[in-house]
């Protein structure tokens, strides 16, 4: 036949049953030339009949390929930590890279990636993925549960509802409880009872969202401390057991903003207020009042039980000026406390006298160094 006009009817039909629209040119000499543009890769059948019936050599299989330009899911990489574990506290994240069929990486973005989690309770868990436009995908996503997360990693077709699963895909990762902020505790005495003269210490104890002791170390807990005057260092101690140890020694009394944090989150109830007390000082501090016992004796030198002598004390510094402030007080059984504060650090003579003699050793030396810091005023 050298003339056209024959009803010939071309159907094609690739991947996951989908249909390829052709072009069908009569050449009008009894030729006709047939153009389709496949939509997936992979075989395509072509069936060719004439007023309903297959024309010889029908049907036919064409095998096609993914240009270069196209993306391979068979191809691709994904890694990352997202993939190996993770925990219910803190964002999971991977990486996709995106690959044609001779596994050299594309370098632009657009491609159909698409990811769903499930976990445990088999609810779905968000995956948040980003086209970084050069190839790459970043994910990351939460995990609500413990337990075993299956992430599926697709690249859709160009026919609604299909998918190939990008290689190694589903990935099984298990997720362990991880250190909840809001659940932890901080306690102990550096919170409650704190002076600006001595170190202090709390602790912080971590726990997963319902309440459970971690019972292992690890987590970044950040104590930041701010006093009247500024910051005060604060030292953590991790001791491998879900415990650490917080030590921090204040400068100043007054109050102090005491902020414990995980990952940027408060812990407990973070942060903390913490009224420092003013404590005693050794470099200050000084001998006010001085005081010594006087035991009577008979002239047997046996103890006397009774009280009743007069015994007169009296103190002069080196320029023979007395001291006025001193008592005696007779404690009944035969001894005597003597209680007296001297004007200023010097030499002291102390004279102690019974029934107008000195007693054994009387007078004594009494001196005061400068570097005590004697109370100069009492």
């Amino acid at each position: 036949m050298k003339t056209g006009g024959d009803p010939f009817k071309v159907e094609i039909s690739g991947p996951y049953n989908s249909v390829v629209e052709p072009i069908i040119h009569d050449n009008g000499d009894g030729t006709y030339k047939v153009e389709y543009e496949p939509n997936l890769p992979g075989d395509h059948t072509v069936n060719v009949t004439l007023n309903g019936t297959p024309i010889s050599g029908n049907p036919w299989s064409v095998g096609v390929e993914r240009s270069v330009t196209q993306p391979d899911p068979s191809q691709f990489d994904v890694y990352g930590p997202g993939l190996e574990g993770g925990d219910t506290a803190d964002p999971s994240t991977f990486t996709i890279v995106a690959k044609n069929s001779a596994g050299e990486p594309l370098h632009q973005g657009g491609f159909p990636v698409f990811v769903e989690i499930t976990g445990p309770t088999h609810h779905e868990v968000f995956a948040h993925v980003v086209d970084n436009n050069d190839g790459t995908f970043s994910v990351s996503y939460q995990a609500v549960d413990p337990g075993l997360h299956v992430i599926h990693v697709i690249l859709r077709s160009k026919v609604p509802l299909y998918y190939d699963h990008i290689k190694d895909s589903p990935y099984n990762v298990d997720i362990i409880a991880g250190t909840d902020p809001s659940a932890s505790l901080v306690y102990g005495p550096g919170l409650l009872d704190v002076y600006d003269t001595k170190p202090a210490q709390f602790f912080i104890k971590a726990r997963d969202r319902d309440g459970h002791d971690m019972g292992r170390g690890g987590d970044p807990f950040l104590v930041t401390i701010n006093g009247p005057n500024g910051p005060v260092p604060a030292h953590t101690t991790d001791n491998g057991d879900g415990t650490y140890t917080v030590d921090y020694e204040p400068e100043d009394h007054g109050n102090h903003l005491i902020a414990v944090t995980l990952r940027g989150k408060p812990v407990a109830n973070s942060p903390y207020n913490v009224n420092v007390k003013e404590g005693a000082s050794w470099e200050y501090t000084n001998v006010e009042r001085y005081q010594f016992t006087i035991r009577s004796k008979t002239k047997s030198g046996a103890n006397k039980l009774v009280g009743g002598e007069a015994f007169s004390i009296a103190i002069e510094d080196s320029n023979q000026s007395s001291v006025d402030d001193i008592s005696v007080s007779d404690i009944g059984d035969g001894s005597y406390v003597c209680d007296f504060a001297l004007p200023a650090p010097g030499d002291y003579n102390l004279s102690i006298k019974l029934n107008g003699h000195d007693i054994r050793g009387s007078p004594f030396k009494i001196n005061t160094p400068e570097n005590n810091n004697f109370q100069r005023a009492i």
